[in-house]
């Protein structure tokens, strides 16, 4: 049971009644709806939460791919050193493990 102690419009005070009188007129009755909005409210937090994951996927992916990015451009460029430098060079083994480092940290084998 809902009680409810108000005033209308017309400031006619609207107060609670055991019962309705008989002679009250049904046009000067108030009825009052309800809706229970907890499950609409637990859904609509449950959708802000994964619009939240949502997000930060994307973020993350956003962050991988432009290291992936960089990654490709070392390994490229440590291909163009390896060209250029002659196995004897004491900087060949360095540049060998750079690449075969960044091969093993990129996305894209």
């Amino acid at each position: 049971m809902v009680l409810f102690v108000g005033r209308l419009d017309d400031r006619t005070d609207i107060l609670p009644s055991p019962e309705r009188s008989p002679e009250a007129d049904p046009e000067d009755w108030l009825t009052l709806h309800f809706i229970d909005v907890t499950e609409q409210k637990n859904l609509e937090i449950q959708f802000a939460q994964s619009q939240k994951m949502q997000a930060i996927g994307q973020l993350a992916g956003g962050v991988a791919h432009d290291f992936n990015n960089l990654l490709t451009a070392m390994i490229g460029f440590c291909d163009l050193l390896l060209l250029r430098a002659p196995p004897s060079d004491p900087a060949f083994a360095d540049i060998m493990q750079i690449k075969q480092n960044a091969n093993r940290a990129s996305l894209s084998r």
